[in-house]
């Protein structure tokens, strides 16, 4: 007779998904070797867009991926990752090095820019001069290219539920008598230009685009919802998924987020935190677990702030870098 010890445990089909979403992306990769069924199951679109929602509720961790703005950096070193404790604690970490397969060791030119702000769900959208746009999973080392772009300024790269694609959207503007601008989306599911509008303005664009729930939003001189003058420095930011302004009044920057077609003051960030002048030098990534602290990007160093407080710890990570929040996943290219 068969002993208990050996016997092999079948679990049901809809247990089995629930416990591989939970999984990070490295180990469900190896898992494909497992067999034909489960690398079918791992392809699944429902499988990735549960894993991509439930591998993003474990709040133990932020991954941040870092572009380390140096040239000849024979892709080794250019993009690196590291982890961070959500609980807020973690003042120490060690990033690791990325290896980029998209373009020739040999080339000279390695001053990778990232085409709008932040990722969309694992994915990046890199930018080169004269070179296509390059969609890339970290996660999976998957990459494909896109169009060819004069610039990367006024981009933005997102997910549109509306028809489960990907789209790169970019605004070009022209100066005739007022500005002339030619908005432009790129689909990845078609792999060409899918929209097109051209409208005039007498606004003009402060900053890039930003990508905020798959919306692409650009900011303008004009219609701004705050008493703020704008020769006060501003831009957009997004923190948990919602739209945000980061304001600099005096000695402070304010952050105000976007809630119900309304804005409201988040807090404020006392100017002795920022020794530079501009916001630009300040980014939102993510929310500590408990809600009272808030990590962010100063001039390439990451640091939490605590809002309560108003006091700021540095995280000591070798070689400072610009961060953005990346996302775990397995969405195919």
């Amino acid at each position: 007779m068969e002993s208990s010890s050996c016997r092999s445990v079948h679990l049901p089909l809809e247990l089995l998904s629930e416990v591989l979403t939970r999984l990070p992306v490295k180990s469900l990769l190896r898992f494909k070797c497992v067999s034909k069924f489960w690398v079918d199951l791992i392809n699944t679109p429902y499988f990735i867009s549960s894993h991509l929602h439930n591998y993003s509720k474990r709040r133990r961790r932020i991954n941040i991926i870092q572009l380390r703005l140096q040239r000849r950096y024979n892709n080794d070193g250019c993009f690196r990752t590291l982890h961070l404790d959500s609980a807020g604690n973690q003042y120490t970490a060690e990033a690791r090095n990325l290896t980029v397969p998209l373009y020739d060791p040999g080339d000279e030119n390695h001053y990778v820019f990232v085409a709008g702000t932040g990722t969309c769900n694992g994915l990046l959208c890199l930018w080169l001069p004269e070179e296509p746009l390059v969609f890339w999973n970290p996660s999976t080392h998957q990459y494909r290219h896109g169009p060819i772009l004069e610039c990367s300024t006024n981009c933005g790269f997102g997910y549109d539920q509306n028809s489960q694609d990907y789209k790169f959207a970019t605004m070009i503007y022209t100066i005739p008598i007022k500005f002339r601008y030619t908005c432009k989306m790129y689909s990845l599911k078609s792999g060409s230009w899918c929209y097109q509008h051209v409208f005039d303005s007498d606004s003009i664009p402060v900053g890039t685009a930003f990508v905020c729930n798959g919306a692409v939003y650009w900011a303008f001189t004009k219609g701004v919802p705050f008493e703020y003058s704008y020769r006060d420095s501003w831009r957009l930011d997004c923190l948990d998924n919602s739209l945000c302004g980061l304001f600099r009044v005096g000695e402070q920057f304010d952050v105000w987020m976007r809630k119900n077609d309304d804005w409201s003051k988040l807090f404020s960030i006392n100017q002795s935190v920022n020794a530079c002048s501009g916001t630009m030098s300040v980014k939102l990534l993510a929310y500590a677990e408990d809600g009272r602290k808030v990590l962010i990007s100063k001039s390439w160093a990451l640091h939490w702030y605590d809002i309560q407080e108003k006091t700021l710890h540095k995280i000591d990570v070798v070689h400072a870098a610009d961060s953005t929040k990346l996302s775990e996943s397995l969405v195919p290219l």
